[in-house]
């Protein structure tokens, strides 16, 4: 694409109009308390046991996205070790903490950001000795070319403002060193019971992160179907799992230049 046709791109999906400062924060500010507000309504009305780990759907969601990220982190010979620093943008109450344990990373090497309290203090007890912080992504507690990887999962398709997606994104580019990778796993259909949400495409993921080389891939059986299916049939829930027309999400790798 040309350069100058992308940066045109760039800045009518993302509102890249001069703003000042008040309406900058006043701008962060009410994403910031949309988002908080969605969490309390979502713990009020939603059984807790819905996404809990050993729920069958779960397993199976949260099992193929770590495998996907795996194999393509290692088709780019980028795969963790002891000692890179990992951050997680919005962890939750685990995120993909426990994920980057399992690829031989150490509890020290963990660094995250949440904006929600009470789920920071779940995961801030999990792994005593990670560097665990409350606060917004829109403003990281990091130096630039701070860490070897960078997660976020699920977090852009909560931001409903283009404009605060564009500043998360932002940061997460600068804090990540040249030759870092920020792994990205997101909604790429939206769902039209849930207007708290918003997908997320290829073309908006590569605008967001223009320094960076993309690899994408389709990943999780639609959630519905497959809470329903892997509590009955393991086989056939990863049966339907390998059709792209079932799979509502996708698992992106990005490697900054």
């Amino acid at each position: 694409m040309d350069p100058v046709r992308h940066s045109e791109l760039r800045k009518s999906l993302f509102e890249r109009q001069p703003v000042n400062v008040m309406e900058h924060e006043t701008l962060i500010h009410a994403e910031r308390q949309r988002i908080k507000s969605e969490y309390v309504r979502r713990s009020s009305e939603i059984d807790g046991d819905r996404y809990a780990p050993w729920q069958p759907g779960e397993m199976l969601m949260t099992g193929e996205r770590k495998r996907i990220a795996a194999a393509m982190l290692s088709a780019v010979q980028k795969f963790p070790v002891a000692g890179h620093r990992f951050l997680e943008v919005g962890y939750g109450k685990i995120g993909w903490l426990g994920d980057a344990l399992s690829w031989g990373l150490r509890t020290t090497d963990l660094y995250g950001i949440e904006l929600d309290a009470q789920r920071a203090r779940h995961a801030q007890l999990a792994f005593p000795g990670a560097h665990l912080k409350v606060g917004d992504a829109t403003e990281l507690p990091w130096a630039d070319d701070y860490f070897d990887y960078a997660v976020i999962s699920t977090v852009f398709s909560s931001v409903l403002s283009e404009r605060v997606r564009s500043l998360i994104a932002d940061e997460m580019a600068r804090v990540v060193r040249s030759g870092g990778v920020v792994i990205l796993y997101d909604i790429a259909v939206n769902n039209p019971r849930n207007k708290a949400v918003r997908r997320l495409t290829w073309p908006q993921v590569r605008l967001m992160f223009p320094g960076f080389s993309c690899e994408f891939r389709s990943a999780t059986l639609a959630p519905p179907l497959a809470r329903v299916v892997a509590k009955r049939s393991w086989g056939l829930a990863n049966v339907l799992s390998g059709i792209p027309f079932l799979r509502t999400h996708f698992v992106a790798v990005l490697v900054k230049h």
